[in-house]
């Protein structure tokens, strides 16, 4: 990873000196001149911040293949970002109509779901420092990120997503994005964020809010809302757009708005179609993973009784269990627990891969299998594949007494 953000953040910044004279060279306005710096400048910032956001995390829960895989994602979105909206493709898409299309859905359907598979807001924010995420999380930003990954967030950011897409290709409001600088930067800020905000929907893992199933309804209704625009282009007898309505580069502007439909139709319907394969393969992966536990959990029914009545006897006499509560708290920390799972009172401990652990000293039952006593906790955190083989929790390596301190804190939670 430091490699790969030391070549990124060389490339960025080699971007700067040059970025004037590729603007004069290309034609490009005054505004993006000065535009194009700016955004290498941003870039590098925001690679900087995910880059630390990234060691943090890897200190605090171990490398994994997938981090790396994200970190890639997140340097390949940054380099279609600036791609798209350099200088050059710029002065394109002020000429050709179908130029600005591309360029749009570089920056929705590439861009976006590259930069939202890397995470790129979770990490760059990890970035930032305790101070400003402690201050982030006075103002609510904590509690609203939570709510968007429920069911109104994702609609939310559905409506968003197809909304902007929407508005910003009705003749009216592309026509006063062509006119004026500033609206064309929000043109290009609102379709990104709002694409982002659907990807990271789109691309999380699967929740109760919403599952494989609802997760294809939602790529796939926003795949049908956003062709409407492609198909009128296609349809229609003559150009929409008075500012392409000459056309350019030997294209009248029939034959420019007609292949800018297509562009919009075909290359950006097979984005929206591998995302529901890429689903529907997760999909059956799950189906099969949980197929394969179900077989794999009947031997273990045998030790499941077993423990439940060791816990039950030993729950009719003392259910206390000698432990430092404040030493499992250290533990906790070190083991990395917080990069799964919201435990109350553990700095840092925001994690949302595993269930929060929230009052779970008052749990009946651990993993809905165990009866939640202290023997079964000390069980459970020194081996968990051992009670629920191909479960997300892996072994910790924990000694009986490591245990006994974590199981002590986690009873404090009430």
């Amino acid at each position: 990873m430091r490699r790969l953000t030391t070549l990124w953040l060389l490339a960025t910044a080699s971007l700067l000196p040059a970025a004037p004279a590729l603007a004069h060279d290309s034609g490009a306005t005054p505004e993006t001149i000065g535009a194009f710096p700016a955004l290498v400048g941003l870039s590098f910032m925001i690679a900087g911040l995910y880059a630390t956001g990234w060691a943090r995390r890897r200190r605090a829960a171990g490398t994994a293949p997938g981090h790396r895989t994200q970190a890639a994602a997140f340097a390949s979105g940054l380099a279609v970002l600036l791609a798209a909206l350099a200088p050059a493709a710029d002065e394109m898409a002020d000429t050709l109509f179908s130029a600005h299309m591309a360029q749009h859905l570089a920056l929705v359907l590439i861009a976006a779901p590259l930069l939202a598979f890397g995470r790129a807001g979770l990490l760059a924010g990890m970035g930032l420092g305790r101070a400003p995420r402690r201050i982030a999380g006075r103002l609510g930003f904590e509690r609203v990120r939570r709510t968007c990954h429920g069911m109104p967030g994702a609609l939310l950011a559905w409506f968003a997503f197809c909304g902007v897409f929407a508005f910003w290709h009705l003749p009216g409001p592309y026509g006063w994005s062509l006119r004026s600088f500033p609206l064309h930067v929000l043109e290009h800020a609102s379709l990104l964020a709002s694409a982002y905000a659907f990807w990271a929907v789109a691309l999380a893992r699967p929740s109760a809010a919403l599952g494989h199933g609802a997760r294809l309804a939602y790529v796939g209704t926003a795949a049908v809302v956003s062709s409407f625009p492609g198909a009128l282009m296609i349809l229609a007898p003559r150009p929409f757009y008075a500012a392409h309505a000459q056309g350019g580069w030997g294209l009248t502007g029939a034959e420019d708005q007609q292949l800018a439909g297509l562009v919009m139709w075909i290359p950006g319907g097979l984005v929206y179609l591998g995302a529901m394969c890429w689903i529907l393969l997760a999909w059956f992966a799950e189906a099969e993973r949980r197929a394969r536990l179900a077989r794999a959990s009947l031997p273990a029914i045998s030790l499941l009784l077993l423990l439940a009545a060791q816990g039950q006897a030993r729950a009719a006499g003392d259910n206390s269990m000698p432990g430092d509560a404040r030493q499992g708290a250290r533990l906790i920390v070190e083991t990395g627990c917080g990069a799964c799972h919201v435990i109350p009172g553990i700095t840092g401990a925001t994690g949302l891969v595993g269930p929060p652990l929230k009052q779970i000293g008052r749990r009946v039952f651990l993993a809905g299998l165990l009866r939640n006593s202290p023997e079964n906790m000390v069980t459970w955190l020194r081996d968990p594949q051992a009670i629920v083989p191909g479960n997300a929790m892996p072994r910790l390596g924990l000694s009986e007494a490591q245990a006994r301190d974590i199981a002590a804190y986690l009873a404090t939670l009430r």
